[in-house]
């Protein structure tokens, strides 16, 4: 593989240039037999393997209302499909929609797909998917026991929610969960998730001891948190984990971690040093934007890519070193680091 670096001097951007990087093999996903087709009052994908999954469509757009019932399975050209999933943004809208019926075939539903249904009275889930804890909820509620998934935004906004009991069946929390729910007052977390700390918390915290992952949007706008402790069980930290954490000064991220989401430490104005663990294969988009005070910053050897916008507004970083596995730097991975003197390879 043939590799070029140009080191260019202040204010200018890194540029590098690689062969094509080869592919592996992966299982083929279903294919598509039929797109949108209207049956009954939604619409739906079909695919090969005799699934369907319920999508949004324009042309009914926000005008469902009252209750919906989604059927277990449907037919379409003497063919039955067996429906497993909700796509995104499917009801987003619906402010009409009053209670929703959720067949227990389902078992994916994406965190958009009742995006701002301010009008639901019900909470939305089967027995394996909680979806939607209705935003006028007022005090203390318990996710039913057997769930495994919480989908992303599942309790977002609502702000009369005072306290939460997770089962211990609970896999899976999407991201942005519990955003906006301000009566919230504990952290929440299970086993092995962080899922949530109060916007309003002040000072240091330590996160529980055995938690492999951090969700995203996390700890999103605790603009107060001064310091974080992440135990070294931790291998996932998830897009806008510590989004506009101002107050964030410094983060030692265990070695253990491989990822690294969009956005992670995005607008951490105040956060002077960070370490990448030697697993992480990826710096991701945009994920130390913004970190105004950062002044030097070690990529380690198993990264092979820095994306987009990856170090963009970071003017206070003097100092880079880029291994020379890295294979691939967006155009403006260091956009507005006007203070960077020399990137080398090491």
């Amino acid at each position: 593989m043939k590799k070029f670096f140009i080191i260019l001097a202040v204010g200018l951007l890194f540029v590098a240039c690689a062969s094509n990087e080869s592919s592996t093999a992966e299982t083929a996903a279903p294919s598509l037999v039929a797109e949108k087709v209207f049956i009954g009052h939604l619409c739906y994908n079909l695919y090969d393997d005799k699934t369907a999954e319920v999508v949004k469509d324009d042309s009914y757009s926000t005008s469902l209302s009252g209750e919906i019932m989604i059927p277990s399975k449907i037919e379409y050209n003497s063919e039955n499909y067996k429906v497993t999933s909700i796509g995104d943004n499917s009801f987003s809208f619906c402010s009409g929609l009053t209670s929703v019926t959720l067949p227990n075939t389902v078992t994916k539903v994406m965190g958009s797909a009742f995006y701002e249904c301010d009008g639901l009275r019900k909470p939305v889930y089967n027995e394996h998917v909680f979806v939607r804890l209705p935003k006028s909820y007022e005090g203390a509620y318990a996710v039913p026991r057997g769930i495994t998934q919480i989908t992303g935004g599942a309790f977002g906004d609502c702000t009369g929610l005072t306290s939460i009991t997770i089962p211990g069946s609970v896999t899976s929390i999407g991201g942005y969960a519990f955003s906006g729910c301000s009566g919230l007052k504990n952290p929440i977390y299970t086993e092995h998730i962080f899922a949530y700390l109060p916007e309003s918390y002040k000072g240091a915290y330590a996160v529980p001891r055995g938690i492999t992952q951090i969700t995203s949007g996390a700890f999103h706008r605790c603009t107060d948190l001064t310091s974080v402790t992440l135990p070294n069980t931790v291998v996932s930290i998830g897009y806008g984990a510590f989004f506009r954490c101002y107050g964030l000064t410094s983060i030692n991220i265990p070695n253990g971690v491989t990822h690294i989401g969009d956005d992670a430490f995005a607008l951490c104005f105040n956060l002077t040093s960070v370490n990448i663990p030697n697993g992480v294969t990826s710096i991701e988009y945009r994920v130390f934007c913004g970190c105004r005070s950062l002044t030097s910053i070690t990529i380690p050897n198993s990264v092979t890519k820095i994306k987009d916008g990856a170090f963009s507004g970071c003017t206070g970083l003097r100092s880079i070193t880029i291994p020379k596995n890295v294979t691939s730097i967006a155009d403006d991975a260091f956009n507005g680091c006007t203070n960077l003197q020399i990137i080398y390879e090491e």
